[in-house]
């Protein structure tokens, strides 16, 4: 819910809207909240309200037309993603990065193999049985993923074994099951989509090793040229074709779709069927505006439903309705400004060392993410702060950046900047500060944290506006540099819960945020020239832990010391259980009246665990199918 924003509504509009409705409406049950604790290790019963044991979880799709049964292709998959479809593994992407066996029962790993044996007996949606040749569809044909820069070739023995046979040298052993892990594997069936597959297949068959490691793909082949063409050819064919609606694995087959919801059935053939309770589940869509969401979420239309609301409709909600609880978890992202490197005066880094030093990064917190957690003494490391002690080397010192607004206009100063009379900085050549930073108008998170930041950063004498613009071009424009600054998500950690791919997307996949150039070296803390994308390239090959360390600790330093981007706050994100409808085992369940049913973030990592599980954006669908939730 935290994603979407309606264009001209304001908080003060928002919090109005909301008291209404509390007085109007009330709770949809009346029940006091300590009625409606479960208790530890419960076991579910007969059913007494939800008779028709249905969930209802708010879900977003936006092109009826395109909704299809082609995953890589259908505008639902995000809808579905968890429910109808399995991988072999599962990794929660945030809390400890606990991995599940999914599709996999077991796994051995040699020094160049991993070899993965499947569930027996698994059926497609469609009833025909799932085997390697699916596993191998998948990554035949999906060719781009990135275990596959590792892996050598792969292989299907027989139909329940699978075998990733690694290059020489081969990845760290974690890094293999993580690699394996962040892909959704179970969404290409070779019965349906065999014409493609096979095609890929004689397409990669014809590809010769790369001799230039620039241009080595997936297998370590040279895909480019004429080649390249027709894969991607295939690829597009291959989106076009299968059938009318989903067919995966999981726990849930598709029913139905319409314009303003999608339903789900449980799959009676599931393997772990007996832990699935509920019998269908309702994807609904939300309101025009949070105003709307909200209301939906009072009045029972969503059962479960993520999101960060401020904290004055956070609060206003969890009184406006006694059955709801909201459970927080530390997310593994934070939202922060990308300096356009590409343009002037953000080019310069004692400019970008400035800006880091005149925010006031709590303020920023409170209106843009009350219950999310600042980091005052750096500017941005390219991971989670909170990674910082378990992946940084105790020896390095990092530039502190604790706000000091003396620091900054001495910093400006040295590179000729300088303050009018009127209190405006003008550069060497005479021209004002005039800067605008950039959001997607629909995540009002990133917006209500530009404005904080322009406004602190005017009233120092840097005139700074925000420029909320549509979610289709924002993205796009601030790729090709046409922004100061982009106020969006940062030291992203998601797929794989590992310090290295957040630093990684921080260099790679954020590239074009910040304009940094095909080639990027830099000195590192131990006073010696880094080039990064070669040591980010290096990182999975290296064996020894403590070595592992001290290379993110260096390009850990080059982000921070550069000030390339600023981390606002690392983000809590969170959960709405309505216990009206579902009952369960609930973590900290006992303590949901100390705390009024708004959770705190947790520091014991299995109860944390617990947590991240319910919010279903994280890779999960634990709770769906390990009997922990069930119809009241």
């Amino acid at each position: 819910m935290n994603r979407r924003i309606a264009v001209g509504i304001s908080i003060l509009l928002l919090l109005a809207l909301t008291a209404s409705l509390f007085i109007g409406c009330g709770s949809s049950s009346g029940n006091n909240s300590g009625t409606m604790i479960s208790k530890a290790a419960k076991k579910p019963g007969e059913t007494t309200f939800n008779k028709e044991k249905v969930m209802t979880i708010e879900g977003s799709w936006s092109k009826l037309a395109s909704f299809n049964g082609n995953y890589f292709n259908s505008d639902g998959k995000n809808v579905l993603q968890y429910f109808v479809y399995e991988s072999l593994f599962t990794i929660i992407r945030v809390g400890t990065g606990k991995t599940y066996y999914q599709l996999a029962e077991s796994i051995d790993n040699t020094e160049n193999k991993t070899i993965v044996h499947l569930r027996k007996n698994i059926k497609w949606h469609d009833g025909y049985p799932f085997t390697s040749k699916d596993i191998w569809a998948y990554y035949t044909l999906n060719n781009k993923v990135d275990v596959l820069k590792y892996v050598q070739s792969i292989e299907t023995p027989d139909d329940y074994t699978f075998v990733f046979n690694w290059m020489k040298p081969a990845v760290f052993d974690e890094m293999k099951l993580k690699l394996i892990a962040k892909d959704l594997s179970g969404t290409v069936p070779y019965h349906i989509y065999k014409e493609c597959v096979d095609r890929a297949d004689e397409l990669l068959k014809s590809a010769k090793p790369a001799a230039n490691p620039k241009l080595k793909k997936a297998f370590g082949l040279d895909l480019s040229g004429e080649l390249e063409k027709e894969i991607t050819e295939n690829w597009e064919r291959f989106k076009n074709a299968g059938p009318k609606t989903p067919i995966g694995t999981g726990p849930y087959k598709f029913e139905s779709v319409d314009d303003k919801q999608v339903i789900v059935a449980k799959n009676k053939d599931y393997y772990d069927a007996d832990k699935v309770y509920f019998e269908k589940l309702k994807f609904i869509k939300g309101g025009a505006d949070l105003a709307q969401e909200y209301a939906m979420l009072r009045d029972g239309d969503f059962h479960l439903t993520n999101g960060t609301p401020p904290k004055d409709i956070l609060e206003t909600t969890l009184a406006a309705n006694t059955d709801l609880v909201y459970y927080k978890m530390f997310d593994l992202a934070s939202y922060g400004i990308y300096f356009n490197i590409r343009k002037s005066p953000f080019n310069e880094k004692k400019f970008r060392q400035a800006i880091s030093y005149i925010i006031d990064k709590k303020k920023v917190r409170e209106v843009g993410n009350y219950y999310g957690k600042e980091f005052n003494s750096i500017s941005a490391i390219g991971f989670p702060p909170s990674m910082m002690k378990d992946y940084l080397v105790s020896d390095m010192q990092l530039t502190d950046y604790t706000r000091n607004e003396g620091k900054a206009a001495r910093l400006l100063s040295e590179i000729g900047w300088k303050k009018g009379s009127d209190g405006i900085w003008v550069d060497k050549d005479g021209k004002k500060a005039n800067f605008t930073i950039a959001c997607d108008v629909l995540f009002d998170t990133a917006l209500n944290s530009a404005q904080a930041v322009a406004e602190q950063l005017t009233e120092f004498g840097l005139n700074t506006r925000v420029k909320a613009v549509d979610s289709s071009i924002v993205y796009k424009n601030a790729k090709n540099g046409d922004y100061d600054m982009l106020c969006y998500l940062t030291d992203m950690c998601w797929s794989m819960n590992e310090a290295w791919d957040g630093i990684k997307n921080a260099y790679v996949s954020m590239k074009d945020y910040t304009g940094f150039p095909d080639e990027l070296k830099s000195i590192g803390y131990d006073g010696k020239e880094i080039n990064v994308y070669d040591t980010l390239n290096k990182y999975p090959y290296i064996q020894d832990p403590q070595e592992r360390k001290r290379v993110i600790s260096e390009l850990a330093y080059i982000y921070n010391e550069n000030a390339y981007v600023l981390n606002l706050f690392q983000t809590t994100y969170g959960v709405w259980i309505n216990m009206k409808y579902i009952d369960g085992n609930f973590p900290m369940a006992d303590q949901m009246g100390m705390y009024n049913r708004n959770m705190p973030v947790v520091n014991d990592p299995e109860v944390n665990d617990r947590i991240c599980e319910m919010n279903y954006e994280f890779q999960s669908n634990r709770n769906w199918v390990d009997g922990n939730f069930w119809p009241r």
